[in-house]
């Protein structure tokens, strides 16, 4: 199962702040997602450019509902897109 979010802030449950030189993208999982809401430990998380497909390495920090996806400068809303994979 997967499910592709374009990292634009626009969703409800995507809000992005840059702090610092940093633009951190928090990705609220809801029950929409893979049936609950709650980050599968199982999940698998690559970020790529929207407009290349091209895959790009970024921070990313998992807490129990939240998925924290991490960049360094200003990154402009829509430029990446996340693609959440389970495992299983």
């Amino acid at each position: 199962m997967s499910k592709s979010v374009e990292l634009d802030g626009a969703a409800s449950n995507i809000t992005s702040t840059t702090n610092g030189g940093v633009t951190v993208f928090a990705l609220a999982i809801t029950s929409g997602f893979f049936g609950s809401n709650v980050v599968p430990k199982d999940l698998i998380v690559q970020v790529q450019e929207t407009s290349s497909g091209n895959v790009v390495f970024t921070d990313i920090e998992k807490s129990a509902t939240t998925l924290n996806i991490r960049f360094n400068g200003s990154i402009t809303a829509g430029d990446y897109t996340a693609l959440l994979m389970r495992a299983n």
